[in-house]
């Protein structure tokens, strides 16, 4: 990942204090741009193109474009081939320097051509016109601040929060949404006037003021298919997926718990002649978190070089570094080892991949099966539900177990009885 700031004045020093704040995004490379009505800044973490051809701000030949970028364009070979044939030079490999030649050809649908995750942010110097644009599914952060006409933005909240005139104070509204939702709804964040561009949309900032469009959201595909067809055209879509996501000049490797998930892309990374093939598993001393077993057969079925990164105890200081990073509160505790296994894994590898998202896309979660379960658990007379049944499992005893039958039980109860 890179690190990206910026704001509509010219301010070199506040841009160099932004940078900093957010070096563990780019720890290879900084740059700085800054001119009459802006100023932009990024910290680099080469993975594509490693000379200084790749640096950021990038421009284009006659510098009247600047871009910050961070994330990937998996894409970009086959854009950068179009582009030439219409008669665009290139000075270097990176995938960032589509975009810009990608913004001379289209203009802002350039962001239709892109596939990757991605957040970017681009000025025109002959338009005096920011550009901003984040990947449909927001795994690339963007967080913003508009007032009076001026507008910052930075990759992390905390690199905002170095420009003197953006107040820290808690958004009421998202504290709210928070402890209903557990999470904060965009566009809100848990500051005050700062938003995040949302998934799949793009910002504009000139002589019209500010202006924020989608140019994209979910489309249910009319093409149904067979069965037997649907796992075809799914296997050819994550073959081609984990191929364009290889395509890397730093060590690659993958996360394999041993689930599904994680075990498919093994799977496709050595049928597309991955070598050497590097498999990190998190440990964890209670075997009750752990499926080492699992991934430890997927690790020798495909012969990978694989390394157990053990989970170590969690310290105090470990959580206020994960804190730091997050910016906002954070439910979702898996969170915490992840970090701790990315820290080991970045002692290996530069980059990896992992299954995340599957289970929101596969329905693989607990919780939907425990929803189907639940149409049936109604049945059962309400008297019997309220009276007996679920004061009775509320007096088990809590197991130390991440599940376990006790355990699954009384978190699918006090879900069932939640009010509707």
């Amino acid at each position: 990942m890179c690190g990206i700031c910026g704001f509509t004045w010219a301010d070199a020093s506040l841009a160099e204090k932004c940078t900093q704040v957010i070096k563990h995004r780019g720890p290879d490379q900084s740059g700085i741009f800054s001119a009459e009505g802006i100023t932009l800044g990024h910290r680099r973490l080469s993975i594509i193109d490693l000379s200084e051809q790749g640096r950021q701000p990038m421009t284009n030949e006659d510098g009247t474009l600047q871009l910050v970028f961070n994330g990937e364009i998996y894409n970009f070979l086959e854009l950068r081939d179009l582009l030439e044939k219409k008669g665009h030079r290139f000075l270097s490999r990176s995938d960032s320097e589509v975009i810009l030649h990608g913004y001379e050809e289209w203009g802002d649908d350039v962001l239709q051509q892109l596939r990757g995750m991605f957040a970017f942010a681009l000025w025109d110097l002959r338009q005096q016109r920011l550009l901003a644009g984040r990947d449909r599914l927001g795994i690339k952060p963007f967080y913003y601040y508009h007032q009076g006409g001026r507008l910052a933005f930075a990759s992390e909240i905390k690199g905002l929060l170095t420009i003197p005139d953006i107040p820290r104070r808690v958004n009421p509204q998202a504290l709210y949404d928070y402890l209903g939702y557990e999470f904060v709804p965009r566009p809100q964040t848990m500051f005050e006037r700062i938003f995040k561009l949302p998934p799949g949309h793009f910002l504009t900032l000139s002589n019209r003021g500010l202006e924020v469009n989608p140019y994209w959201d979910i489309r249910c595909s009319e093409d149904w298919r067979s069965p037997e067809e649907a796992v075809e055209a799914l296997r050819a879509l994550l073959r081609d997926t984990v191929r364009q996501h290889l395509i890397s000049d730093v060590p690659l490797g993958v996360f394999l718990s041993g689930g599904l998930d994680s075990s498919t892309l093994v799977a496709l990374m050595r049928d597309l002649g991955v070598d050497p093939l590097r498999t990190f598993s998190i440990g964890y001393p209670d075997p009750s978190f752990s499926e080492l077993p699992f991934a430890q057969m997927v690790a020798e079925r495909f012969e990978t070089d694989h390394q157990v990164l053990m989970i170590p105890e969690v310290t105090i200081q470990d959580l206020e570094d994960a804190v730091w990073h997050l910016d906002e509160p954070m439910t979702d505790l898996s969170a915490l080892p992840l970090y701790l296994v990315c820290r080991e894994a970045k002692k290996h590898v530069t980059v990896c991949l992992s299954g995340e998202g599957g289970d929101e896309i596969f329905v693989g979660y607990d919780r939907f099966k425990a929803s189907k379960f639940d149409q049936y658990y109604r049945r059962v007379p309400e008297w019997l539900r309220e009276k007996v049944l679920y004061p009775g499992v509320k007096r088990l005893p809590d197991q130390p177990q991440k599940k376990g039958a006790i355990n699954i039980l009384k978190r699918f109860m006090e879900g069932s009885h939640q009010p509707l």
